[in-house]
């Protein structure tokens, strides 16, 4: 099997390389934070190319940033494979639907980059006198609609299925609906959910398209299982076919964007739809310490799960109290100071919030202390994968030596050294919005995402505002944690030392007289 050209892609473990190397057609790969999902893609995808002498050509890997697919494509690069299609799902739609019109001698679809003009024009169109908060609420719905195939006909039962806090009244999501597709039709235009659309459905109805597709492409590789839509799986059952040679990698308990129509039970659903498939975990967090995996898996308070550290010990987390975010920030900006030194860059801490307005805070408070800091832009969405296909990667070297600044969702998938995470009130972590289990399960999972991107140093803050805030309720279970490890480490007096060294004695081997 050929390896990356560089040094860290030696050393997988037994469970990795059972995953690298596994001879099913399909493969579900279950992998906690800090597994090295992305490692063992690439090096599956190398794999199959190198010691089985297929095509790259007709290797298609689905991601959903570009960012993921510029990383993997980059890996494959150094290990010597060219020509594998790895992007977003929406530029593979883009490119099967281009493909498909140019056969009909039709023109290339023009994609509605900017969505939110579209809308404003839609409510001037419907008689809506609505601010732009509004407005951006009826966006957000729409999309969740069409993530999950709703129509106006079939948008109320779904809207109520998922107990979904609609932004205004039934019959009018039932006009913004309707609407809003007579508008893109008027203009000529599709927007991203509708590329996904006519996508599937072209795989679904056209032969001829469906048979030149699976031509093309023989084998399939999805990063991000989790982070699934029901219309995306569908476009990826369309592609995929009956029988597919599939394979995917994803964790459940890092899907973070229920709120935009993803669902994580269609990483399971995958083996119920195409059996047989093989389900495999990795267990090992290759990124964090000990104490940092310990205190993140209780954030998530469902008992044991199959994660454990590849790192003993570390420095516990830490959970701080301030009297106000004023008080909580200039704290977070002191102890980036403090993480800072001869041998400690500014970029090896980051900052995560909530909101970009409490990063706002958070980078004044900085400033003040003479911490410099970069802020994280905003989250990478299917149009900036289609206005460009160059991989752009987080990389500090690009970008001078400073404290990241980010919101929790925009930091998924990436790592540090050392994190703050702040704002851990009620409200905020969760959301007041969230009120039913499901919303405070994926509360509690974005928790768990945030805690797990340090390697080294995790720090947890928030502030009471004088009183009128409460410490978020799953910091609870992570203070046990903290307590217990605390207690684990305390030195042994007394009766229960004389007893640990009587039970290491009893251990030992019997001393050979002869």
């Amino acid at each position: 099997m050929a390896l990356e050209a560089d040094d860290e892609a030696l050393g997988f473990t037994p469970e990795q390389l059972e995953a690298i190397e596994a001879t099913d057609r399909r493969l579900v790969v279950r992998a906690g934070a800090g597994a090295g999902k992305t490692r063992v893609l690439t090096q599956r995808v190398v794999r199959r190319v190198t010691d089985e002498q297929l095509d790259p050509h007709h290797v298609l890997v689905a991601t959903f940033t570009r960012k993921a697919a510029g990383d993997l494509r980059t890996r494959l690069h150094r290990a010597g494979v060219e020509g594998v299609r790895a992007g977003t799902f929406h530029r593979a739609a883009l490119e099967l639907v281009r493909d498909a019109r140019s056969a009909h001698g039709q023109a290339p679809p023009v994609i509605a980059s900017d969505r939110h003009r579209l809308f404003v024009e839609l409510a001037t169109e419907l008689g809506l006198t609505l601010p732009a908060p509004a407005i951006a609420r009826l966006e957000a719905e729409v999309s969740w609609a069409k993530s999950r195939r709703l129509d106006a006909t079939t948008y109320e039962a779904g809207a109520r299925a998922a107990r979904r806090r609609v932004p205004t009244s039934n019959e009018q999501m039932q006009r913004v609906l309707e609407g809003y597709d007579r508008l893109c039709r008027k203009r000529g235009v599709l927007d991203f959910d509708g590329l996904l659309e006519e996508a599937t459905r072209l795989l679904e109805h056209d032969k001829e398209v469906a048979d030149a597709f699976h031509w093309r492409t023989r084998l399939f590789f999805v990063d991000e299982l989790q982070d699934m839509n029901p219309a995306q799986f569908d476009f990826l059952a369309a592609m995929a076919g009956d029988d597919p040679d599939l394979f995917g990698v994803g964790d459940p308990n890092q899907s973070i964007y229920g709120w935009n129509g993803a669902d994580a039970n269609l990483l399971d659903q995958i083996a119920t739809r195409w059996p047989p498939t093989r389900v495999l975990t990795l267990p090992r967090n290759h990124r964090s310490t000990e104490a940092i995996v310990r205190a993140a898996i209780a954030a998530l308070d469902e008992g044991p799960l199959d994660l454990v550290a590849a790192t003993e010990g570390g420095e516990l987390p830490r959970i701080l109290a301030f009297e106000d975010a004023a008080a909580e920030a200039a704290g977070v900006a002191a102890w980036c100071r403090a993480m800072h030194g001869p041998s400690w860059w500014w970029h090896q801490t980051a900052v995560l919030a909530r909101t970009n307005a409490a990063l706002d805070d958070l980078a004044q408070a900085c400033a003040a202390a003479g911490v410099p800091t970069i802020r994280l832009g905003a989250e990478q969405t299917p149009a900036s994968d289609l206005e460009a296909d160059l991989p752009r990667r987080w990389d500090p070297s690009d970008v001078p030596d400073a404290v990241v600044l980010s919101t929790i969702h925009r930091a998924k998938g990436l790592e540090w050294d050392s994190v703050a995470v702040t704002g851990l009130t009620e409200g905020s972590l969760p959301i007041s919005s969230a009120t039913t289990t499901a919303q405070l399960d994926e509360e509690r999972r974005l928790l768990y995402v945030a805690m797990t991107r340090p390697e080294s140093n995790l720090l947890c803050t928030w502030s009471s505002d004088g009183g009128t805030k409460a410490r978020s309720r799953f910091l609870a279970p992570v203070a046990v944690a903290l307590d217990r490890m605390a207690t684990e480490r305390r030195p042994l007096e007394g009766d229960a030392r004389s007893r640990r060294i009587a039970e290491l004695r009893a251990a030992l081997p019997p001393r050979d007289e002869g």
